[in-house]
Parts: C-alpha cells; sequence; structure tokens
C-alpha cells in the first residue's frame, strides 16, 4: 500500500511542478522580451532564440520537479515513519555502483 502511496504522491508532485514551472518560464520569457515563447518548429523562430528558451525552460522543469519529489518523500517519510521504499531502493543500488567505481557521483544512502 505504501508503494501506491509513493507512486501516487510524486506523481502529482511532478505533475503539478511541470505545470508550475510551465508557467514561470513562459511567464519570464514574456516579461523579459515582451513576447510569446515561439515554438523550435515555427520556421520563424530563430535557432538561438529557440535554444535559449528551451534551455531556460527546461532547466526551470528540472529544478522543479526535483524540489517537487524532494517535498513528495519529506512529507511521505514524516506521515509513514519511513523514507519511501523505492528510494531506499534507488540508494542502496546507486551505493552498490558507486563501491564498484561505476558511478563518480557521491551518494548517500537513505535509512
Amino acid at each position: 500500500m505504501g508503494n501506491l502511496v509513493w507512486k501516487v504522491l510524486s506523481l502529482g508532485a511532478g505533475i503539478v511542478a511541470s505545470k508550475a514551472a510551465t508557467t514561470v518560464a513562459t511567464k519570464g520569457w514574456k516579461t523579459a522580451t515582451g513576447k510569446s515563447p515561439r515554438s523550435a518548429k515555427d520556421p520563424n523562430a530563430g535557432i538561438l532564440e529557440a535554444a535559449i528558451y528551451a534551455a531556460i525552460s527546461t532547466g526551470a522543469l528540472v529544478a522543479a520537479k526535483m524540489y517537487a519529489e524532494r517535498r513528495a518523500a519529506d512529507y511521505y517519510t514524516k506521515s509513514a515513519g519511513h523514507p519511501p521504499q523505492a528510494l531506499v531502493k534507488r540508494a542502496e543500488e546507486e551505493a552498490k555502483e558507486a563501491k564498484k567505481g561505476k558511478s563518480q557521483a557521491p551518494v548517500v544512502v537513505m535509512k
């Protein structure tokens, strides 16, 4: 049951974060440039303009989703009394890979 709760909680947090990041990136672009962002598929959009907007919106999306997942994990941990099993399993797998030398990123095992 806990696994299902975590899946729903993390999915919901990701969806909300995605919508918020898209809105913030679009409004920020409008504020900075005075015009709406154009699609990269638009033949009239300059390649530099499309690339800059893509980088900004992707950065905002990644940051928002990471923040949302961390907040969801904190909420789950406080509510259930333990971290989500999926995150514990992922951390343990990353720790094993780090010991084998396959991973170069520092790993923190959640308990």
